[in-house]
């Protein structure tokens, strides 16, 4: 029994430290700007782009740009880009930037309701701050009913 005990002893501490040296390594920016480096140079960023210029050819026929949930507020009389929280207001500024520069684009806003507020969506927040930044409604179109 005594010897079984201390073999559960042993197995827990390294089962601890092991934890403690993954948590580090998920936390350290060194580590991770590594890993994510690949995506990065496999998927490069989208430069600056002008309306009316000529676009990439990689960017010529994109007919859909996808804002991704960012989270908001649910506090009654605030504007929508008031609510967003900055996650959500980065993401949608850039997908409007994009969708504005592709003249036939569609700005998909996507992400279901709170749990305050269930009725009220993500992707219709989101809707209602691209069309109070001058994204025009009738190319806007929300997918609330998505899963993370």
């Amino acid at each position: 029994g005594l010897l079984w005990v201390a073999r559960r002893r042993a197995l827990a501490r390294l089962s601890a430290g092991l934890g403690l040296l993954l948590l580090f390594a998920a936390s350290n920016a060194g580590l991770a700007g590594r890993l994510v480096r690949s995506l990065e140079s496999t998927y490069p960023p989208v430069p600056d782009l002008v309306a009316g210029a000529p676009l990439p050819p990689a960017l010529a026929g994109v007919g859909l740009v996808a804002v991704l949930g960012g989270g908001h507020d649910e506090t009654p009389g605030r504007s929508a880009n008031q609510r967003l929280s900055r996650n959500a207001q980065a993401r949608l500024a850039e997908g409007v930037r994009l969708a504005r520069v592709l003249p036939d684009a569609w700005l998909i806003t996507l992400g279901p309701g709170g749990a305050r507020m269930p009725e009220v969506t993500h992707a219709a927040v989101l809707a209602e701050a691209a069309r109070a930044l001058g994204f025009p409604a009738e190319r806007i179109v929300q997918l609330p009913d998505v899963r993370d």
